[in-house]
């Protein structure tokens, strides 16, 4: 006689879920360096390896030279949010755009507790750096009273002085090298290098 099939004949197998199927949040880098006058700095998350359901993650924000509370930026600690099959979202904040001579300053942001099955991946903070403005390291030129000049043909070599100054800037001590460039006369190929402390605000080629 031929066994028979009893009433348990359908099995289940369920495979679990793997290779992160809610995704890995992380930032897109590490620094991010915006111009003053920008407005709004968009601040890219993505989602990696899967996109399943809702996650999110928390989100803190960190002083570092950069004040907040509308000073230098607008920015407070929050949550990103992805929906299903979203891999990609943003945290916002607003750069302040002022007068004030500054140099470049600086906050950073960090993703903590993942929600919704997902994982955080490696890179977690993200410095935004906003770059220096509104001319922190002086402002250079010919003295007023050398604007015009008018002197003979001369029969031989002669030497001029002009009087340059500078002006503004935030900075103790400053040489040419940190003001980008050295000044060039175009006509005579004279090299101008400040080097200053607050009290000096000029010189002379």
């Amino acid at each position: 006689m031929r066994p028979q099939l009893g009433s348990l004949t359908l099995k289940e197998v369920t495979i679990d879920k793997n290779d992160h199927a809610e995704g890995i949040i992380e930032f897109t880098g590490s620094l991010l360096e915006v111009p003053e006058d920008i407005g709004t700095v968009t601040i890219p998350v993505v989602r990696g390896s899967g996109t399943f359901g809702r996650v999110s993650a928390f989100y803190s924000v960190q002083n570092v030279t950069a004040m907040p509370d509308g000073v230098d930026y607008i920015l407070t600690d929050g949550e990103v949010v992805f929906l299903d099959g979203q891999s990609e979202a943003y945290i916002r904040a607003t750069i302040i755009n002022d007068q004030i001579k500054e140099f470049s300053e600086t906050f950073s942001v960090t993703l903590t507790d993942p929600q919704g099955g997902a994982i955080l991946g490696s890179n977690i903070t993200e410095v935004i750096a906003i770059s220096k403005s509104d001319g922190p390291d002086g402002l250079i030129g010919f003295a007023a009273a050398d604007l015009r000049r008018i002197i003979e043909n001369p029969a031989n070599s002669r030497d001029l002085s002009f009087s340059i100054e500078l002006s503004g800037g935030t900075d103790e001590y400053l040489t040419g090298t940190e003001l980008g460039a050295p000044i060039l006369c175009d006509l005579c190929n004279i090299l101008w290098l400040v080097e200053r402390r607050d009290s000096s605000t000029g010189g002379s080629v």
